[in-house]
């Protein structure tokens, strides 16, 4: 019998415009995601201090988590590699001169200013150049 063939989504690839265009949406995505789990890990603490209430913090809690798993599945969604949350650190996948390589975004910056090459993470960010040629969209 034959295994069924798995089809992926192709990666989407951005350029520095279209990663700076998406970063609004993404930025508000992660904020909510941060809030949730800050109250995720509030709900955690008062679970283990008391067992009065339990049902309503657990209940509070499995809401919590759909809500995280869809915001998760929505920044997948636009294209986005979330990074981290507290602080917030997003890459927008790009091609740079045909090899692939993140365009970075970390909290506190108000656009997409950098680039890393995947092995190096952010310790390996550099600034956008201002000439965009060496930047191809593919999605």
């Amino acid at each position: 019998m034959n295994a069924p063939i798995l089809l992926r989504k192709p990666r989407r690839f951005f350029t520095p415009d279209e990663a700076n265009a998406a970063l609004p949406d993404a930025r508000d995505r992660v904020t909510t995601l941060g809030a949730r789990l800050a109250r995720a890990q509030e709900l955690a603490e008062i679970l283990e201090r008391s067992a009065t209430g339990r049902e309503v913090t657990m209940s509070e809690i499995q809401a919590m988590k759909a809500d995280v798993a869809r915001l998760l599945e929505e920044l997948a969604a636009i294209g986005v590699d979330l990074k981290g949350v507290r602080p917030a650190l997003l890459d927008f996948p790009a091609l740079r001169d045909g090899q692939e390589v993140y365009l970075c975004w970390r909290e506190g910056e108000a656009d997409i200013t950098h680039w890393h090459p995947l092995h190096t993470g952010i310790r390996g960010r550099q600034p956008l150049e201002g000439d965009t040629a060496s930047w191809e969209w593919c999605s």
